[in-house]
């Protein structure tokens, strides 16, 4: 009878412990991946009928796939089996095939992307809130080349190194850097591209992107081909190749003459070495203060 008794109770205490476990979520609760939503909206400028991946930081794992609408220029992205808290890679390609078309801001008008001209814009962030804007534009494009990550592979073979918030910071501080712009400018801040209707969007970070691609320094003014070489002057390791460096004073200087608060371009990497520490600091914390919103600086 005494040891009926202790297993009987044993067995109450068990239930009660299940009920608990049950109540609070149990095992259930427990998980480290989510869905959520998220928007896309690349500004080249305003981008039509662009695909959209994003990709967990392993540079593999495809979390949403979108294109861009052919009215708004945005996607709307569901993130499935995100981890919070971890970084995201998104790629937006502009195929011809595709009937892609772009604002570009030199014409002034909506154009279809050259049949020769298919083109890759990266974004990279150290993490996705829900309801963010992942954002994707030439300079973004700048901080993923910075940051080591290629277009070429994602979604094909894992990285060899997994993306981490710190690279990621160091990839937006290194654009700052040598473009000259405020170590506190969040270049991954959501924008307004330029569209048709209009053409001159509010906010710092989306006028800036309109002065990139109609500043005039010498080279093309194409959009695609100007992103293509601002992230073709920068190493598959992350750093300058010196012989291309010329274009990033280029755009400081026509920045300077537009009007805009930038300072010297650190275009050596012994200059953005001796640099990066502070400017990936301020690169942080714009993003903690600003993320999908505004831009820091300027």
């Amino acid at each position: 009878m005494p040891v009926n008794f202790f297993r009987s109770g044993v067995f109450f205490v068990v239930a009660i412990l299940l009920t608990l476990l049950s109540a609070c979520g149990g095992n259930s609760s427990i998980t480290a991946v989510k869905t959520q939503s998220n928007t896309s909206t690349p500004a080249l400028g305003a981008t039509y009928n662009a695909d959209v991946y994003v990709y967990a930081a392993d540079g593999m794992t495809l979390l949403a796939q979108g294109k861009t609408s052919g009215s708004t220029g945005r996607s709307n992205l569901t993130l499935t089996g995100y981890t919070p808290g971890t970084p995201v890679i998104v790629k937006v390609v502009l195929d011809p095939a595709n009937g892609v078309t772009y604002y570009d801001e030199n014409r002034p008008d909506s154009v279809s992307v050259p049949p020769s001209s298919k083109f890759t814009m990266l974004s990279i962030f150290p993490f996705a809130t829900p309801g963010q804007d992942l954002t994707a534009n030439a300079l973004t494009n700048m901080a993923a080349k910075f940051a080591g990550i290629s277009a070429d592979n994602l979604g094909k073979t894992k990285l060899s190194t997994p993306l981490v918030a710190d690279k990621v910071y160091e990839g937006v501080a290194k654009t700052n850097l040598v473009l000259g712009l405020p170590t506190s400018t969040n270049i991954l801040a959501s924008v307004t591209p330029a569209t048709q209707a209009s053409p001159t969007p509010n906010g710092t970070l989306s006028n800036l992107l309109v002065s990139l691609a109609t500043a005039s320094f010498g080279d093309t003014q194409d959009p695609i081909q100007r992103a293509a070489n601002l992230a073709n002057a920068i190493n598959s390791d992350g750093t300058i190749d010196t012989d291309k460096s010329s274009i990033f004073t280029g755009v400081n200087s026509a920045l300077v003459d537009l009007g805009l608060n930038v300072v010297e371009p650190k275009i050596t990497n012994h200059d953005i070495n001796s640099s990066l520490s502070a400017a990936i600091a301020a690169a942080r914390t714009s993003f903690a203060s600003f993320t999908g919103s505004v831009t820091g600086g300027n």
